[in-house]
């Protein structure tokens, strides 16, 4: 999944992101969900990061749990690097 980055602002679009992948493990995929068939579960999730050009260093996360825990951090470290490339 690639998401571009224009502005600080727009580092909200993770938490959009992240909350959707919540309602997606809270739900299932296709007919037969009642019986436990098409459960979606995240796991091993690396978050690899650029900005402009930089990389921001990647972070690896068990599983969603584990990444919603840090959810706020992440906006945060993102809005922080999209400011420094828009100076």
């Amino acid at each position: 999944l690639i998401i571009n980055f224009y502005l600080a602002e727009d580092a909200n679009l993770v938490a959009t992101l992240i909350d959707g992948m919540q309602l997606l493990e809270g739900d299932y995929l296709g007919g037969g969900g009642a019986r436990g068939n098409g459960k979606v579960v995240f796991t091993d999730l690396n978050l690899k990061l650029m900005c402009g050009t930089e990389p921001i260093p990647s972070v690896d996360y068990a599983d969603l749990g584990e990444l919603l825990t840090h959810k706020e951090g992440i906006i945060e470290d993102i809005a922080s690097e999209l400011k420094k490339v828009s100076l």
